[in-house]
């Protein structure tokens, strides 16, 4: 609530569903995949899902990553020009992520970035259907 005061945003916080402040809105799990498109920039721990799913809406994102694969994911979407600098989680406050959230939504070449490479991963073909039918042959 600190950071909607801050960055002077509304702020959708998903799996906190009771919260109702002036600039912030807790929702329940909603799908990613619906959810992302209608943001401006997203702000996750940057797991190779969220990150894919984020990637795919086409929106920058403010990664804070926590563990395991994260920083690894967090720091290649902020090389491909789709992020700000992640921030790590024992360093992140309230201050810190308000001003990643300004600098991100600020930033046209963040915007550019994410958008260019929705295009890129909507212009690949599925790959589940080789897949598929690598599985199929192997159960014949």
């Amino acid at each position: 609530m600190d950071v909607a005061q801050r960055a002077g945003r509304r702020i959708i916080v998903q799996g906190e569903p009771e919260i109702d402040e002036p600039s912030v809105l807790g929702i329940g799990a909603v799908p990613h995949q619906w959810l992302f498109p209608q943001m401006a920039a997203v702000v996750h721990h940057a797991g190779a899902g969220t990150t894919a799913a984020g990637l795919l809406a086409g929106v920058p994102a403010v990664p804070v990553p926590i563990f395991t694969d994260q920083p690894f994911w967090a720091q290649r979407i902020h090389q491909l020009d789709a992020a700000a600098q992640p921030i790590a989680y024992k360093q992140l406050t309230a201050r810190r992520l308000a001003a990643s959230i300004d600098e991100v939504l600020a930033n046209e070449d963040l915007a550019s970035g994410a958008q260019r490479i929705a295009r890129r991963l909507v212009a690949e073909p599925d790959s589940s259907i080789p897949v598929a039918r690598a599985l199929e042959q192997l159960c014949n």
